[in-house]
């Protein structure tokens, strides 16, 4: 079972948060009555969906926003696939897609130094703003 969450400082306080995708479709916007409220002026009131597509990837949707929904910095214009470290902006809110269950089937390995955490997402898709690899050095530090 896929355990989906967006994470990012998506109230625009500084703080990494995450908002957990459950259950889907989930509609993302700054109305407050939607699944996953984004309160920010540059989010529409309905500004995208996701949904499920298949057991790895889910299904990201613009709803007709004004300031756009982005995928690894790429403007979307119909249903694209998204897939766990997918960066996601609507409009300048900067977020990571992130699958819970992918951390179980990319187990830690071990090395002669200690504990090593294999992560494996291309380059072109993370972003300037979030810093790679804070989900895993929490939960090392936890």
């Amino acid at each position: 079972m896929n355990l989906w969450y967006l994470e990012g400082d998506l109230n625009e306080d500084g703080r990494n948060i995450q908002q957990h995708l459950r259950p889907l479709p989930v509609i993302i916007g700054r109305d407050k009555n939607l699944g996953c409220t984004i309160p920010s002026p540059v989010v529409s009131r309905q500004h995208a969906r996701i949904q499920e597509d298949r057991v790895d990837a889910l299904v990201l949707i613009d709803l007709g926003s004004s300031n756009g929904t982005f995928v690894n910095r790429q403007k979307i214009t119909e249903p694209t696939c998204v897939k766990h470290g997918d960066i996601i902006h609507l409009g300048t809110i900067e977020m990571r897609l992130i699958d819970r269950s992918h951390f179980a089937q990319h187990p830690i390995e071990q090395t002669a130094c200690g504990n090593t955490i294999v992560v494996s997402l291309s380059e072109k898709s993370l972003s300037e703003k979030i810093p790679f690899g804070v989900n895993e050095i929490e939960e090392m530090i936890d």
